[in-house]
């Protein structure tokens, strides 16, 4: 109970700042993923976000109702929020389609969604770019770092990548 209060504190200690907007989604979306709590709070804070929105910001409205998917017991919710999510996502990435973020959120949701959906078909061009991504920004002063680092951390540990492939993303 009381790292829940201190991971609300850290949250909301970022909140309100505009300039802090895609760092405290980001740390809203990793802390909701393990923690329903903090996944309402995350579907709160993005309650406003919509398809006039910006692409990034729907990008993560989009991961919101995938992360409330996953701590929704009954199935028609989970559906819901799922094809939510993705019809957001894929707008999202209709208008800007090499934001790697967003991307980076499609590849994650694809890689581990069940085929049934038939959400699967991005895997291949998804983790391609974002090897690419990696290569290209890893020596760049003025990348997202926090962003460059979740990729890398996720790729290395995603068995869609083959040996040689996290090879390759740990020396970058």
């Amino acid at each position: 109970m009381m790292k829940n209060v201190f991971l609300l504190l850290i949250l909301f200690s970022a909140a309100g700042k505009a300039d802090n907007e895609v760092p405290f989604y980001r740390k809203l979306f990793i802390a909701s993923v393990e923690n329903a709590e903090v996944a309402r709070i995350f579907d709160k804070k993005t309650s406003t976000i919509n398809e006039q929105s910006p692409p990034l910001l729907m990008g993560f409205r989009a991961m919101c109702y995938m992360v409330l998917c996953k701590h929704t017991p009954n199935f028609f919710n989970r559906l819901s929020y799922f094809n939510k999510g993705r019809n957001l996502l894929e707008t999202s990435l209709q208008k800007e389609p090499n934001n790697p973020e967003l991307i980076f959120f499609r590849f994650s949701v694809q890689t581990h969604v069940p085929a049934l959906l038939g959400y699967s078909g991005s895997i291949k061009p998804d983790k391609d770019f974002l090897i690419n991504y990696l290569r290209e920004t890893s020596s760049t002063k003025n990348k997202d770092v926090d962003l460059y680092n979740n990729i890398k951390q996720y790729l290395l540990q995603c068995d869609r990548c083959t040996i040689t492939e996290k090879e390759f993303i740990a020396k970058c």
